[in-house]
């Protein structure tokens, strides 16, 4: 598993031993970012579910200044914390706690994000769940937040009215959505 763009090109990073946890592959990855394209640069990056935390080094490798990584899973924050050592990066939180207790805590802790990517296991439902967690800590987001799921294809999806679908593509097994918040909605 490698960084596919910027500073870290090329650099493999460790991934996580557990079965329960699956890898975003390359293709994906350069189309999320071809996507993301310059919003990327001086991010602060929310990561849930993730894993080895390989969106994140991603991002910081193509200029985000700041990632938040969560996970419930011990052996994904111990692989983040690896990966982050081995770009050398320090302006990161890791954070080992169920997603939703987790987007409560930084809300109260005032934190805004330009990009929240979520992985959820695949064909749990998780992604109309996570929206309605993430619009009840909507101060989490700025108006310009972009928001990234990726989904099984099989995976149908519910968005609340507070979103708005800008992209929706498949990638073999995966799909990737891409929202923002509504202009309706304050």
């Amino acid at each position: 598993m490698k960084i596919t763009g910027g500073k870290y090109k090329s650099i493999t990073l460790f991934s996580v031993n557990n079965r329960r946890v699956r890898h975003t592959t390359s293709k994906t990855k350069l189309a999320i970012f071809s996507i993301l394209d310059k919003d990327v640069e001086n991010a602060n990056v929310l990561e849930l579910f993730c894993g080895s935390g390989a969106f994140s080094a991603e991002a910081i490798s193509r200029g985000a200044f700041r990632a938040t990584l969560v996970d419930i899973i011990s052996e994904a924050i111990f692989t983040v914390k690896k990966n982050m050592a081995k770009i050398n990066f320090s302006n990161f939180e890791v954070i080992r706690m169920d997603y939703r207790r987790a987007l409560r805590y930084l809300n109260k802790k005032g934190q805004k994000f330009d990009i929240v990517f979520a992985d959820p296991p695949y064909d749990a439902g998780y992604g109309q769940e996570i929206l309605v967690n993430i619009e009840k800590n909507s101060q989490l987001l700025k108006d310009t937040t972009t928001i990234i799921l990726e989904l099984s294809i099989n995976e149908f999806l519910f968005v609340p009215e507070t979103f708005i679908v800008e992209t929706d593509r498949n990638f073999g097994d995966t799909r990737i959505v891409f929202l923002k918040r509504s202009k309706r909605v304050n």
